[in-house]
């Protein structure tokens, strides 16, 4: 049985796969690429092991496409990207095909160029909470965030049991067991504490991975691997799939830089939390790379 290993880069492990899942904003990069990662594109191309890249967005995928391809990251190398967006969006349109759901009404939470997805006619949307069947969650302000008390509509909507249905539910960084940091898992949290019901769309939620294990298909799913930065929902979600978790330092993943120092820190950190999650078992690589980063 592995312990909590760090290894250098991917090339250290790829023997284990035959697929992998990758976010992109926090593995690959946002506004520009992480170091190494355009090189570990490459080389799992090479290698032949098929990749699924995660968007967690409300964005549809071929924005995201658009993006990597600005970046210098060609379509060709990787599968598929996967907008959690827009696989919300297209659930919930099948959804509306249904008797039992053709007459629902959403209140949708998102700024104004957030909603392209949900603008097209087929999931009928409300001004106002009081005429709502179902809540959809796009996107928040920092302020929101930090004090999710101040969203008027959820009270009444989690006191009416409306379904909140969620493309996220990003944290910002690491936090000991039983606290959670700021991000949309905290208005999530507390929607369920005032009792109404989250459908979630993005990690750590199986709906997500089964998109994935389907994508990536005829590959076991025991030679599947899962490349994220947030602890512990991208251990536990890929883990409740019988996928492989791998975490790295870049984004979320509390790594500050990546001298030998800096990697011997993080690798202790996360060897605690993993401990005081019951965590004894979990691949640690300070970045998205083929090898070393210096």
């Amino acid at each position: 049985m592995r312990a909590i290993v760090p290894v250098s880069g991917l090339s250290a492990i790829i023997d284990r796969f035959d697929g992998l899942i990758i976010d992109e904003g926090s593995i690959i990069g946002h506004d520009a690429l992480y170091p190494g990662a355009l090189d570990a594109l490459q080389r799992l191309k090479s290698a032949e092991v098929r990749t699924v890249i995660l968007a967690a967005s409300s964005r549809n995928d071929q924005f995201h496409i658009d993006r990597l391809a600005a970046l210098g990251v060609a379509p060709e190398l990787y599968d598929r990207l996967l907008s959690t967006g827009q696989l919300m969006q297209q659930a919930l349109v099948a959804q509306s095909l249904g008797v039992a759901d053709a007459s629902r009404r959403y209140f949708v939470v998102a700024s104004p160029e957030e909603t392209a997805l949900f603008d097209q006619g087929r999931l009928p949307r409300v001004a106002g909470i009081a005429e709502a069947d179902a809540v959809i969650l796009l996107t928040l302000t920092g302020a929101e965030i930090e004090n999710p008390e101040s969203l008027h509509w959820l009270p009444e909507a989690a006191q009416r049991r409306l379904p909140l249905y969620a493309a996220k539910a990003d944290v910002r960084a690491l936090a000991p067991r039983g606290e959670l940091p700021p991000g949309f898992a905290t208005v999530l949290s507390l929607y369920r504490a005032q009792g109404g019901e989250v459908l979630l769309y993005g990690k750590p939620s199986g709906r997500l991975y089964a998109r994935c294990l389907n994508i990536l298909y005829p590959a076991e799913t025991n030679r599947i691997g899962s490349i994220g930065d947030q602890f512990p929902a991208d251990v536990f979600g890929a883990r409740g799939m019988g996928i492989e978790p791998i975490l790295v330092g870049s984004g979320a993943g509390g790594l500050a830089g990546h001298t030998a120092a800096e990697i011997d820190a993080w690798h202790a950190q996360m060897t605690g939390l993993c401990e005081s999650y019951g965590i004894f078992e979990l691949t640690l690589m300070p970045g998205f790379a083929w090898g070393p980063l210096h």
